[in-house]
């Protein structure tokens, strides 16, 4: 590859030391040395730039069991690394790592171990290829070794369906993958030093399409990962094919062009929603262009090349990595969106996602040339930790310090741990998920540093921790019988640690057993696998020293039954489904008729609704007729009532300002009444300043209640807002007592200070309805006293206090102002004009905001970059006041807001678009909500609840992508974690299967399908209170979740959500928030 005349400048002529040979002693387990040994050697150490995997090659042991491999003449030192991998007649399979010099293995005795290939019907299945990819001895992450491609042992299933293998170890578990076009791919943990248990296969999906290069043309020999055992490469064509895919789908991504390194980037593509045995074309997929990331690391203080070193870059959406080669060159591609990159090399200081530059001094012809990047190498300390009564513990240390860079470590069985990379300074100590007997500060200078020696604390909790088994075992049974070949997926959890995706498979017992790949882990089955059945199952507990766990299996089915009404009509468009699936319910026909698929035939609960009506409904016995019968639903007599018992307990915020015009002043009489409202003041003066503005004879009628309720503390402020309530009234009476007190007023001496600017001109908004002329010297007075305050810019509030005035009083408190004040003020002043729905006076104060702006960039420029922080301020104000007047027109202006919008950032703009499109469908127009959606990045389109949203939108002008936006949006809202193509879902997970929520996708879902909607809220909501029972999950996130869960069921049935709010553990404030919601579902619907 060529490289730039800057980066050949940079490399200078090095002297570059030969690398030493690469010998592997082999002996057996009697330590005798083992002839004629196969060893196949991947190189995976420094390799050309560009490159991927190189050469692979087979070698063999001589009589003395030695293997010797002399480096290529010019390798340079400290480069080469090789995963060999060793089989002998009567040895398992070994994995190990070579580097130069010498290396002693010793092989272990293994077996000859087979089994058989069945389908979903017990038949066997011929021609199956099955591959051994994994060995886990120790049954822990650190013992996982992974066999690459050219390295597995691979057999076929025979005419009978069996398979076997040679040289596989005789205990421990061992990963296989099966692999053929007819099936989906799968993945199975065998524990070997039982009988194999028959590996059952299902049909899989296919997906085709095909790839291009940027200009349009074919790209041709691109491999992609598909989360499947093959790996897919695109034809001359570009087209391609990947089979063995999972029924919900995949996201696949290209890997490398043929002979090495992508020439452009392909973006991840996500494929859902696939049927077994269905064959899905994807179109044509476009590569864009990208930018070559290049540099060369070297050691700070020799300037010697550091190779193999992995380079990483970030961005949204876009991230990619590349290795050093043998001059610690790197170059790789990248997306424009990269924003940030990362370097981390073994005992030098890790630099932490600087900046990737943007100027034309470091981007040339499409590439980025970073120079030369130094690395210091960082110090290191060994210790060990260890119980108070002395034995060692295996846990993660982190070594933190208040700035730059820390470290982290694991310690072996043995509590023995190393800390590097570590720079000069100060760090405090913590064990993660344990306490130390003392705190530890670890010093790190320039001399040397004494071993550590930490001790956790001798505390009950810590011997709790420390006893958690590390094995979870159980059965599997269907009837009372064992059955062999279950797959069951579990996730482990230790305080902060997750390690998901964890498998065992039944044996012929029936019987599974799992080892936890962490220390004090908690286990959760998460899917259970076994074509033509469903499975029950419970958390498992700690019996006899290990985690014990059952499951039971149901055989499938397919149910027929009929709804009806009380009066035994059939009821149409119901919706019925499982109470413990995961799938979406069925509909019913005109006649009430329904089928539900793959179900158990007995002992299921199903749940039924049409949304208001609800019932659930047990099948106690196989072949029973099934008839359920939907409930009267409870009309609600009287909405404003209802909402009214929830308001009290619901949160005065400044969202509830906007929320005024939903059912105006009988919100606004609600919300003033609620006597335990709000947290503080401070949401409870808002809330009374907008109806003293608003619905001033409203607030005049519960004066003397709200008078009594006021903080003593803030009687005075209470008392203005008596009299801005009066001065907005006709009462002539009223108003002359305004004026008395506003007379009153101007006799009192006022300090300076910017509590009396703000006094004076929330007195200022009274006299104006009053006199104008009155409002206009109050104004006056305040902007004279905020003259004469130094820094007065940081009040920023004045101006919306001005604008609320009048036009004329925000000139007034600006005439004198810097620019830096004048951009606050407005803005400010925008928040008014936002808040009170005046888009006139908004346009007017944006239009003085962009004049501003434009006239301080204007100066800086003439002056040479005199005002950088000039400019980020007028930056800063601009975009907070488009995104304002975005969000005011959207409702009332949809097109003017698309205009306004668009120079926002990604993030502003997209929930402005989303209100604009919906507001453009109420007025029909339709070309103007689509392009309003069309205009959402595909960051957004990544979240479950925002695509459910534009789901409901699209729903208005076209069904058939408004399908395809839900069930998109019900995919990620509802992962299926037995899916082996989908674990890297898992990876996202913090608290269990409860991470992820149905709630967003049902209320989009509520007003067309109130009855599907329901059911899914019901069985998350009854999985929710079942998963916290006993269980450490992350208690928040759960709150959270079940009160998005309460607010859409308030769009369906508001009496019901009224009786799930206690439900909601109250620790958060999140039973408040959902009973807000519930009110303004009802008042909605008055």
């Amino acid at each position: 590859m060529k490289l730039s005349l800057t980066l050949l400048s940079l490399l200078g002529s090095l002297a570059v030391c030969q690398a030493d040979a690469v010998q592997l002693q082999i002996k057996g387990p009697d330590g005798k040395p083992v002839a004629g040994a196969q060893v196949r050697l991947v190189n995976v150490g420094v390799r050309p730039i560009g490159s991927k995997v190189a050469e692979s090659f087979d070698l063999k042991s001589d009589a003395t069991g030695t293997m010797t491999l002399t480096p290529k003449a010019g390798a340079a030192k400290g480069t080469i690394y090789y995963l060999a991998r060793v089989i002998a007649p009567g040895m398992a399979v070994t994995q190990v790592n070579l580097k130069e010099g010498t290396t002693t293995l010793t092989l272990r005795k293994g077996q000859s171990y087979g089994g058989v290939i069945v389908d979903s019907d017990d038949k066997p299945v011929a021609g199956v290829k099955l591959a051994l990819t994994q060995l886990n001895p120790a049954g822990t992450y650190s013992s996982l070794a992974y066999l690459r491609d050219k390295q597995r042992l691979e057999t076929q299933s025979d005419a009978q369906g069996h398979w076997q293998l040679d040289n596989v170890p005789l205990t421990g578990p061992v990963g296989f993958n099966i692999s053929d076009a007819r099936f989906k791919s799968e993945f199975f943990w065998l524990d070997v030093s039982h009988a194999a248990p028959p590996l059952y296969v299902e049909p899989g999906a296919t997906v085709k399409g095909r790839l291009l290069r940027p200009d349009g043309k074919p790209a041709a020999g691109v491999e992609f990962y598909a989360g499947v055992a093959s790996t897919p490469k695109t034809k001359a064509d570009g087209t391609f094919q990947i089979t063995g895919i999972g029924d919900r789908g995949f996201a696949f991504q290209a890997l490398f062009a043929a002979g090495g390194q992508l020439p452009f980037i392909v973006p991840m593509k996500q494929v859902s929603d696939l049927e077994p045995g269905e064959v899905r074309d994807i179109g044509d997929i476009k590569a864009k262009a990208g930018l070559h990331f290049r540099g060369r690391l070297v050691d700070e203080g020799t300037n010697k090349p550091i190779p193999d070193v992995w380079v990483s870059t970030w961005g949204r959406g876009a991230n990619s990595s590349g290795r050093s080669d043998a001059q610690g060159v790197f170059d790789f591609l990248i997306a424009p969106e990269s924003t940030s990159f990362s370097v981390s090399a073994s005992g030098y200081i890790r630099k932490a996602q600087p900046k990737i530059p943007t100027d034309a001094a470091h981007i040339r012809s499409g590439i980025i040339n970073m120079g030369l990047i130094k690395l210091k190498i960082g110090r290191k300390v060994a210790g060990t930790i260890k119980t108070a009564g002395g034995k060692g513990v295996a846990v993660s240390i982190n070594a933190y310090k208040a700035r730059g860079i820390g470290a982290y470590g694991v310690s072996d069985a043995q509590g023995k741990f190393t800390l590097d990379g570590l720079e000069e300074g100060q760090y405090n100590l913590s064990v993660q998920g344990y306490r130390l007997k003392a705190p530890v500060k670890l010093l790190v200078g320039k001399g040397a540093i004494a071993p550590l020696n930490l001790v956790l604390a001798d505390t009950a909790a810590t011997a709790a921790k420390l006893a958690v088994p590390r094995t979870t075992t159980g059965r599997v049974l269907y009837q009372g019988q064992p059955m062999a070949g279950v797959k069951i997926k579990f996730n482990f959890r230790s305080d902060r640690n997750w390690y998901m995706g964890q498998m065992a498979v039944s044996n012929l017992e029936g019987v599974y057993s799992i080892t936890s790949p962490i220390e004090n882990a908690t286990p959760d089955i998460v899917g259970v696998s076994r074509p033509g059945y469903s499975a029950e199952y419970e958390a498992p507990k700690v019996q006899d020293g290990v985690w014990r766990g059952d499951v039971v299996l149901s055989k499938q089915g397919i149910l027929h039954g009929r709804v009806v009404d009380s009066a035994q009509r059939p009821v149409a468009n119901a919706y019925i489904a499982p109470e413990k699936g995961s799938d979406l319910p069925v509909s019913t026909d005109a006649n009430g008729e329904f089928t539900l698929k793959g179900v158990p035939s007995s002992g299921v609960t199903l749940f039924a609704s049409d949304g208001p009506r609800w019932k659930s409904y047990k099948i106690e016995k196989e072949g029973e007729a099934i008839q359920i019968v939907l409930p009267d639903a409870v009309p609600i007599a009287n909405k404003s009532a209802l909402a009214e018992m929830a308001v009290p307990n619901s949160p005065l915020d400044w969202e509830w300002g906007k929320r005024w015009q939903v059912r105006g002043q009988l919100l606004g009489e609600m919300l003033v009444r609620a006597r335990a409202a709000g947290e503080g003041y401070w949401g409870w003066k808002e809330m009374l300043h907008i109806q003293a503005v608003r619905a001033p004879e409203q607030f005049l009628e519960h004066e003397q209640e709200n008078r009594d309720h006021s903080p003593s503390n803030n009687r005075a402020e209470f008392e203005r807002m008596v009299m801005l309530a009066r001065a907005g009234t006709k009462d002539k009476d009223k108003r002359e007592l305004v004026k008395t007190w506003l007379a009153e007023q101007e006799k009192e001496r006022r300090e300076i200070s910017p509590g009396s600017v703000s006094l004076l001109l929330e007195l200022a908004e009274i006299a104006q309805k009053i006199d104008p002329a009155q409002g206009t010297m109050w104004s006056e007075y305040a902007a004279q006293l905020a003259d004469q305050i130094p820094d007065s810019g940081s009040t920023w509030q004045w101006g919306q206090l001005a604008a609320r005035v009048s036009p004329r009083a925000v000139e007034v408190l600006i005439a004198e102002c810097n620019t830096e004040a004048k951009l606050q003020y407005l803005n400010s002043a925008m928040a008014a004009y936002s808040e009170a729905g005046d888009t006139t006076s908004a346009r007017q104060i944006f239009a003085r905001i962009e004049k501003l702006g434009a006239q301080v960039q204007a100066t800086s420029k003439t002056k040479g970059r005199q005002f950088p922080a000039q400019v980020r301020l007028a930056k800063a104000v601009l975009s907070e006041a488009r995104e304002q007047l975005a969000k005011l027109l959207a409702t009332s202006d949809p097109a003017t807001a698309l205009k306004v919008a668009m120079p926002l950032s990604s993030y502003q703009r997209a929930p402005i678009l989303l209100v604009m499109a919906r507001n453009a469908t109420k007025s029909n127009q339709f070309e103007l909500a689509r392009k309003a959606l069309a205009l959402i990045n595909a960051e957004q389109l990544n979240d479950g609840e925002f695509i459910a949203q534009v789901a409901a939108i699209t729903l208005q002008f076209d069904k058939p992508k408004a399908a395809t936006l839900f069930r998109a949006a019900f995919r990620k809202a509802n992962p299926k974690q037995q899916d082996e193509d989908l674990w890297y879902q898992m990876s996202q997970m913090r608290d269990n299967d409860l991470y992820y929520s149905i709630a967003s996708y049902a209320k989009a879902r509520a007003a067309q399908w109130p009855g599907e909607s329901r059911i899914l809220i019901e069985r998350e909501w009854a999985k929710r209170h079942e998963n916290t029972k006993g269980k450490r999950i992350n208690a928040y996130s759960n709150s959270q979740k079940m009160q998005g869960l309460v607010s859409a069921m308030a769009e369906i049935d508001p009496q019901h959500a009224l009786e799930m709010v206690n439900g909601i553990s109250n620790d958060f404030g999140f039973q408040r928030v959902a009973r807000a919601d519930i009110a303004l579902a009802l008042l909605r619907g008055e």
